[in-house]
């Protein structure tokens, strides 16, 4: 998928001098292309979210055994099979550059790679490639603190993670409506719970961390499992849980504080309670 080039400059800097040979010897005859790497500019492999601007610092000379003086600069970079030319510039002397490019990263996840050809007059090529992998911006979570009661006691028995607030029993709350309590009147408060509204939950998986969770590295540990529930059985204190909202791409992570089955207004008492991140 092409992408539009943001901007770019190439003042090249032609510096003529005499290349000395002396007695070493190199297999290599390739004239050098040099990236600098310093501040904001790229000369490695890197890791960038979308839309990310790129920088590079180009330069170049001959190869000092060849002594061949410079004819081309070419600069391209491929992602999903398509070609784009950033630069395709006859040179001449025995060294160019520095010179800058300007380009946007890739505005979707995957790997791009950039090539910077140099080609002296004997069409011998110097070739410096880098690959530049595009990643989804990390979107930070923020914390707050939930809580629901028994369903079939007198309190609020269910919760909107979205809003971050308790629920009462009223059918129009059902769309809202991540986690209501599942157990029963008359019946001890496990404070177990399902979704009215498409809400999945799994446990979340070994290495995964609550403390750094962000919504993308939740939403990679929730897709990396089974399939997950509607309903969630006996959660404990202490317990993970991750949670893909209504069917979308949001998501949340869900730690257990406290289940105490004596609090509560009524004769069904019981009380959940729990920090979660979105």
């Amino acid at each position: 998928m092409k992408l539009r080039l943001f901007a770019f400059s190439a003042m090249v800097a032609l510096f003529g001098f005499t290349s000395c040979e002396d007695d070493s010897t190199q297999d290599d005859l390739s004239p050098v292309v040099l990236l600098d790497g310093t501040g904001d500019n790229i000369a490695n492999d890197k890791e960038v979210t979308v839309g990310t601007t790129l920088n590079f610092l180009v330069s170049g000379s001959e190869n000092e055994v060849s002594g061949k003086n410079l004819r081309n600069i070419k600069v391209q970079r491929v992602y999903d099979n398509d070609v784009i030319v950033v630069l395709d510039s006859n040179i001449s002397g025995s060294s160019f550059g520095p010179f800058s490019i300007e380009a946007d990263a890739q505005d979707s996840t995957g790997v791009e790679k950039w090539s910077f050809v140099l080609t002296d007059k004997d069409d011998v090529e110097g070739i410096r490639s880098l690959e530049i992998t595009t990643v989804a911006e990390v979107v930070p979570f923020t914390e707050a603190e939930g809580q629901f009661y028994h369903f079939d006691g007198a309190d609020k028995g269910s919760f909107d993670l979205v809003a971050g607030v308790e629920l009462s029993r009223d059918a129009e709350n059902d769309d809202v409506r991540d986690m209501k309590n599942t157990d029963v009147g008359g019946e001890t408060f496990t404070g177990s719970w399902e979704s009215t509204n498409g809400t999945e939950f799994k446990e979340a998986p070994f290495g995964y961390s609550y403390a750094t969770a962000n919504n993308n590295n939740t939403a990679l540990a929730y897709n990396s499992l089974i399939p997950g529930s509607t309903s969630i059985s006996n959660p404990a204190a202490g317990d993970v849980y991750i949670a893909k909202l209504r069917g979308g791409n949001s998501y949340a992570a869900i730690k257990i504080v406290t289940v105490d089955k004596t609090i509560g207004s009524g004769e069904n008492k019981g009380k959940i309670t729990f920090t979660f991140k979105r």
